[in-house]
């Protein structure tokens, strides 16, 4: 009986060990913490060539109305697929900050929608479906439109006068530096980017209860990796 026990003491440490050494093994997280002001993640207000868009595919389906301004501020660079997924690059070429807009288009029978979020003036996103609709290239899209926009009521910013925001893959590290506390609520919000394209819509946010002065506070943040992730604002409650 003992003996049993014995050898299944060994095999669960076994198994720990090993688990232990598999997940060191996958991760190749950067945790060296880094100010936000000296992360280098550029966005680009340039034209965008195929190539510099990672796993996004350019195709050239007919009547795409590539080119195309909807609303007056969002040019249709292109479109195409990422993973399959029907997939269109846009720019917002205003002078102003987007907060949230629908791009939809006809696709057949079928309506295609494209939601955004923090869409900067002048940058460049890859938006994705939001429903798994595969790309077919015989297909026509047409009748591009923005259903919904909400632009930003303030002027972005991280107030750097208030919070020093330092980041590594996975987690944001909040201080307060200035002279009061701060009790309401804390977000900061980041987008990924990749060779500065927005590859998503998406925009994520950490929260943080309230700072007194000179406190400090590292939180998760699952999809923040340094080297394709970027600060875009912060908003507080005093």
């Amino acid at each position: 009986m003992k003996y049993n026990i014995r050898i299944c003491a060994v095999f669960v440490l076994v198994l720990l060990v090993f688990s232990m050494c598999s997940c060191k093994k996958g991760e190749e997280l950067n945790r060296e913490l880094v100010n936000i002001n000296d992360l280098t993640v550029p966005v680009s207000t340039n034209e965008i060539t195929e190539s510099e868009i990672g796993d996004y595919k350019a195709e050239k389906p007919k009547n795409s109305q590539v080119g195309l301004i909807v609303d007056s501020w969002l040019k249709i660079i292109s479109i195409g697929e990422t993973d399959g997924v029907v997939s269109v690059v846009v720019r917002n070429i205003s002078d102003a900050d987007v907060q949230y807009a629908l791009l939809t288009v006809n696709c057949g029978d079928n309506t295609l929608s494209f939601p955004m979020t923090t869409v900067l003036a002048g940058s460049t996103s890859i938006l994705k479906c939001d429903k798994p609709v595969e790309f077919d290239e015989k297909s026509s899209y047409y009748n591009w439109k923005v259903e919904e926009k909400t632009y930003f009521a303030n002027e972005l910013s991280v107030y750097p006068d208030v919070f020093e925001i330092m980041c590594c893959d996975k987690l944001i590290t909040v201080k307060n530096i200035s002279d009061n506390d701060i009790t309401g609520d804390i977000f900061v919000y980041y987008k990924k980017i990749e060779n500065g394209v927005f590859s998503e819509g998406t925009t994520y946010r950490v929260r943080i209860n309230g700072l007194g002065t000179n406190e400090k506070i590292q939180v998760d943040a699952e999809h923040f990796i340094s080297s394709d992730s970027k600060v875009m604002f912060v908003t507080y409650a005093q």
